[in-house]
């Protein structure tokens, strides 16, 4: 059995069980499944503001054999007039893109997570020049 820890509104640590298989060929199994060890798992990062279009690490790469999974990117365009689409890769794999309104911060949660390679950044790139894009992603690392 494996656990996902939260913070309720009070700051305390709350668990929620993940039901699975317990097959380490699953590749959503996490690397430790005690409620002590999940928060060491989870994972979380943010870019500083993107104005041109380079890709830019958002969560760095994890050690050899251990993949990042991203349950939830936040996208903010702090443009006042250009909207932007914001590539998310896996190293130099693109994994999906998504797109942000000027003046606009929006949520992208992805079930199940995009599943990264091992010892890989999760990363972003905006794709207008121009626009100011800041990315948060958080997630967890697995095998």
């Amino acid at each position: 059995m494996a656990y996902i820890q939260v913070a309720d509104g009070a700051g305390a640590a709350k668990y929620l069980e993940v039901v699975g298989t317990g097959d380490t060929a699953d590749p959503y199994r996490m690397v430790h499944s005690r409620p002590g060890d999940v928060g060491s798992n989870m994972l979380d990062g943010t870019t500083a503001a993107m104005t041109g279009t380079t890709t830019t690490d958002v969560i760095a790469a994890q050690a050899t054999g251990v993949r990042i999974f991203v349950g939830t990117v936040i996208v903010a365009n702090q443009h006042a007039t250009q909207g932007t689409a914001v590539e998310l890769y896996d190293g130099a794999t693109l994994k999906a893109t998504v797109f942000v309104d000027a003046k606009k911060t929006e949520a992208f949660t992805f079930s199940p997570p995009l599943r990264g390679t091992a010892a890989t950044a999760f990363r972003a790139k905006n794709v207008t020049t121009g626009s100011s894009v800041i990315v948060s992603a958080t997630g967890y690392k697995g095998a």
